[in-house]
């Protein structure tokens, strides 16, 4: 049975944007694909430094690999979204192969259904959102199943094309990831990656995100610099508190040997003698 829509989600279930409503002058939704993944954390510092807030489309197999990073994901006040379980494609060495919206009912049903479960039972939340690997989400019966589950279909306006980057961090690759991701389009949707959720082997596609990683202040700076508001896919403005990731283990350990150092005495056992950190993110509302 399909589980009925959330009343927090938009009224747009079933429906594909490719661009997102016009609910202020500028708007810009900046999305993230096949996390969650050890690149996520850093994607999410980023997004933080400049106190913006991301679309993440989440499998359900990485949402179960890496539960803790999906956690941050809707702790930091992210929107958590859905992109199957097992990220079917017409790729050689796909779990499921095919093009998504052209699978039989039964495996678009179970790969969606598997994953705002899984989803919800991590991170309490369940997705408004869906997009099937490689933009496969275009047919009447995939709008249906998506409709059914209180899902919006989200494309994209523009792409960084960031899932071919290069292996390692380099300035051509960042900067053709920012020319790519920067639109003059007033409400863009846009397309970049977190994670490598395809099946080739690593030395034809990678599955390196730094220099995602690195572009995303450029492309933040240049939206915000032009009064675009940051939304989910369907207009709706996100948060922009900034957000202050808690300090590693060896960061801590390194600033309270300086501090001891500088005044002369021992670090206490905390690492720190200023008293706890504390985190301003803001948590997604939840629902049963």
């Amino acid at each position: 049975m399909a589980s009925a829509a959330a009343s927090s989600c938009p009224a747009s279930a079933g429906q594909k944007l490719v661009t997102s409503p016009a609910t202020s002058a500028r708007t810009v939704s900046l999305t993230f694909d096949d996390g969650p993944s050890l690149h996520t954390p850093a994607v999410l510092d980023a997004l933080g430094a400049r106190g913006v807030r991301g679309v993440f489309f989440v499998t359900g197999a990485a949402v179960q690999a890496h539960p803790d990073i999906a956690r941050r994901i809707v702790r930091e006040g992210h929107v958590i979204a859905n992109h199957t379980w097992s990220h079917p494609q017409a790729v050689p060495g796909a779990a499921v192969y095919g093009r998504f919206d052209a699978l039989p009912v039964a495996v678009q049903i179970d790969e969606i259904t598997r994953t705002t479960d899984t989803i919800r039972a991590v991170t309490g939340v369940s997705p408004c959102f869906f997009r099937g690997p490689g933009g496969w989400h275009s047919t009447a019966l995939t709008s249906e199943i998506t409709r059914d589950r209180g899902l919006t279909i989200a494309h994209w306006t523009v792409s960084g094309e960031d899932a071919a980057q290069a292996a390692t961090t380099t300035s051509a690759s960042t900067q053709a990831i920012v020319t790519r991701s920067v639109s003059t389009h007033e409400h863009p949707i846009v397309l970049l990656h977190d994670g490598k959720a395809s099946p080739e082997p690593e030395a034809q596609v990678t599955s390196n995100r730094s220099n995602t990683v690195a572009a995303l202040p450029q492309i933040i700076d240049s939206y915000a610099s032009r009064g675009y508001v940051f939304t989910d896919p369907a207009g709706r403005p996100l948060p922009t508190t900034v957000i202050h990731p808690p300090q590693a283990a060896p960061v801590r350990a390194h600033v309270a040997a300086l501090y001891a150092h500088l005044l002369g005495r021992a670090p206490d056992a905390g690492g720190l003698q200023s008293g706890p950190s504390s985190c301003c993110g803001t948590a997604a509302t939840r629902r049963p």
